[in-house]
């Protein structure tokens, strides 16, 4: 996809990957430095399939503007 406006930060967690290299991604400045494991309301087969990723691409699971 070409652009991602997330509402939530689980929104940005679980579809960041879905988003082309060209592409944008939206959110709240707000949320950076979370760590994956603060969003509660992220069930638990989601969250251990997206840490899997991460560690996959060698990234933290932090959302960062770096």
């Amino acid at each position: 996809m070409d652009v991602l406006a997330a509402m939530d930060l689980e929104t940005v967690f679980t579809h960041y990957a879905d988003v082309s290299h060209s592409g944008f991604l939206v959110y709240d400045v707000g949320g950076e430095d979370t760590r994956l494991d603060k969003i509660v309301s992220m069930e638990s087969y989601t969250h251990q399939r997206i840490e899997k990723r991460l560690q996959r691409e060698e990234a933290e699971p932090v959302l960062g503007s770096s």
